[in-house]
């Protein structure tokens, strides 16, 4: 019997409490066989990386699509709904669709000695679906690291691209930056070709090392070559490129420049065997990428802003980009954030640009309470006020901010929706555009 929508996520949540993570191939490897290996019969781009995996995904997956190709894109986590993790052509995976591939692969499952985590299942029904939908390219995302995700059952991609590498998830993936290059460099495939950023340091080192081992011809972007950008807060920015001008994207933020230049790379090696994937749909496919909950202006009178920013490297390109945008503004930080992230150093970073911070607990097992961030907060911030919950740090927010001051939640993604709901309610926000998420 077919499960509805509400019993697939509840099976999923069940594989979650009795799975938890489990790094390794070897159960993905039997469930995709007893599904027919479908992950064979598409043209992939894997994308790895420590920040940047979503941005660079929508970048590139809209690129193909302006060339024309059916496209599908597979990302992680989810921020307004479950279904927005599988997306073809831009249109998320419908319900009763997801729960039908759900029982189905539920079956394939449950006949497996060792049971498969519900996001080897949930990557099982996105190679499935986009099979089935008859998908010329899929955009694959890793969950977490590279070398053992599950994503990694990908044999022969038409690209590799690792986003960046800084420390996160360490009690997986390591505990230097070489450890951790090393782990997402394995998504780099015998004799396929792969991009990451020319830098220097040991990541750009022992990539570059992987890559000759394995045959693959590496096609390093370097921002060295980026110049006369442009940061508009309503259209968007605009930067030069590697001898081509006039880059568009729609996306703020400071990593999104190194996120476009990344995923053009990329493009342009596809477009080397597909020339329909020339500079005018790589343009319009930069153009046309939106991924939101980065850097997000919910409001404009005060402004509100939503972020993502929940480890060290994103909250610097976060605080840049306020500083760039915001100069001489107050700026308003509510923050909630799990507790196995470095929250003290993102505290650390964001007071560079913020006097004040606003904790909450946010609704998650792994959330970190907001009495003990605000304590670490005390180090840093002149001014912390815990909240009660959510709710509470926003309207203590709303209360104290001024006309000229800017509020600005980051700290997980989790927190996005419900963040957008409450500036919404207060009416602070364009319902319009919470419609269209």
């Amino acid at each position: 019997m077919t499960m509805n929508f509400q019993e697939a996520l509840n099976y999923l949540k069940e594989v979650d409490d009795k799975a938890g993570i489990k790094p390794g191939l070897e159960r993905i490897r039997e469930l995709l066989a007893r599904l027919g290996d479908p992950q064979d019969h598409l043209r992939t781009v894997h994308v790895a990386g420590t920040n940047g995996k979503g941005s660079v995904c929508s970048y590139i997956a809209a690129g193909l699509e302006e060339a024309g190709f059916k496209t599908g894109i597979y990302t992680s986590p989810a921020v307004f709904s479950w279904c927005e993790k599988v997306r073809v052509c831009g249109e998320w995976i419908r319900r009763d669709e997801a729960a039908a591939l759900i029982t189905e692969i539920s079956c394939a499952a449950e006949a497996m000695e060792d049971k498969p985590s519900s996001f080897e299942i949930e990557t099982a029904m996105a190679f499935l679906y986009f099979c089935r939908k008859g998908c010329s390219f899929a955009v694959i995302e890793t969950g977490m690291g590279g070398l053992l995700d599950a994503t990694n059952v990908i044999k022969a991609p038409a690209v590799s691209v690792i986003t960046n590498v800084a420390m996160d998830h360490t009690a997986y993936l390591g505990n230097t930056l070489a450890e951790i290059a090393a782990n997402k460099g394995g998504i780099i495939k015998e004799n396929c070709p792969c991009v990451f950023f020319r830098e220097s340091g040991d990541a750009y080192r022992g990539l570059m090392e992987i890559a000759e081992s394995k045959g693959s011809e590496p096609f390093p972007a370097d921002m060295g070559l980026v110049s006369n950008i442009r940061t508009d807060a309503e259209s968007g920015q605009f930067f030069d490129y590697n001898g081509h001008n006039d880059y568009h994207i729609r996306m703020l933020g400071a990593a999104q420049v190194r996120n476009a230049v990344l995923a053009i790379e990329a493009l342009r090696v596809i477009g080397r065997s597909c020339p329909e994937v020339d500079e005018t749909a790589i343009r319009g496919g930069l153009s046309a990428a939106l991924l939101h909950g980065r850097f997000d202006i919910l409001s404009r009178e005060p402004v509100v802003i939503c972020d993502g920013a929940h480890n060290p490297a994103a909250a610097r390109d976060l605080s840049e980009t306020l500083a760039k945008l915001f100069p001489g503004r107050r700026i308003i930080l509510v923050m909630g954030i799990f507790a196995d992230k470095d929250h003290r150093e993102v505290l650390r970073i964001m007071s560079g640009v913020s006097g004040i911070v606003i904790t909450f607990t946010p609704e998650n097992k792994r959330g970190l309470d907001a009495y003990s961030l605000a304590v670490e907060a005390g180090d840093y911030f002149p001014q912390v006020i815990v909240a009660k919950s959510h709710r509470d740090a926003v309207s203590k927010a709303v209360n104290i901010c001024g006309r000229n001051d800017v509020i600005v939640q980051c700290g997980s993604l989790s927190t996005i929706p419900e963040f957008e709901e409450f500036i919404l309610r207060m009416g602070l926000s364009d319902e319009n555009r919470l419609q269209e998420i």
